[in-house]
């Protein structure tokens, strides 16, 4: 009966297992925001594969692959500025989906980790703040921040689960001993009823006689 009660009582416990797959999301949102970040150098460099690409088709390949370059290049330093704004702008958005995924998923599957850290608000808050900022929202801070909110839930439920085993096993030891002490006192009662019938024995064979 106690054994039952004290795994109905068991605290949940957070694992890395469990925490990898929102962390593996995350970390794809921070590498996308990283790319749109610096679209300026990867837009260009996209536009050579695709028109290269594209070339390759009608041309040798060395002279799509020459072509694409000079396309490429010549959009890289015509329209690097169109190139900057798309990137800010869709890093923004990327990373405006990571919190709010990051936040969703943490309601949905892990609302005990709100409990573990007062600052999770402020701290996701000033995380997507930074998110916001051009080139400085390159930083992968829905991995970082996500990475430390798990650490600190992960120790503290571990540290719970530990003493929640220490309490089980002091009450199974406790349950234990009790049993012993049970079973001796019946033990003992017995002997003292089977001597105390031994002796009533003698006393009536005396009077019969």
């Amino acid at each position: 009966m106690l054994e039952r009660a004290a795994n109905d009582n068991e605290p949940p416990r957070m694992t890395w297992v469990k925490a990898a797959p929102i962390l593996g999301v995350c970390a794809l949102f921070d590498l996308l925001r990283l790319i749109f970040e610096w679209f300026v150098i990867f837009g260009p460099a996209l536009t050579i594969t695709v028109v290269g690409a594209a070339f390759s088709k009608f041309l040798w390949d060395w002279l799509a692959g020459l072509l694409g370059a000079l396309i490429g290049g010549a959009a890289g330093f015509v329209g690097a500025a169109f190139f900057m704004v798309i990137g800010v702008f869709m890093a923004m958005a990327v990373g405006f989906a990571g919190w709010l995924f990051f936040g969703m998923a943490l309601l949905i599957s892990n609302r005990r980790i709100f409990k573990t850290d007062r600052w999770l608000i402020i701290k996701i808050i000033v995380g997507l703040a930074v998110a916001e900022i051009p080139f400085i929202g390159g930083i992968p801070t829905i991995s970082i921040v996500g990475w430390r909110l798990y650490r600190v839930q992960i120790r503290k439920e571990r540290a719970a689960h530990a003493a929640w085993q220490a309490r089980k096993q002091e009450a199974e030891m406790a349950e234990r001993a009790e049993t012993q002490a049970f079973v001796a006192a019946r033990r003992a009662r017995a002997l003292q009823q089977a001597a105390a019938n031994d002796n009533e024995i003698p006393q009536e064979e005396s009077m019969a006689a």
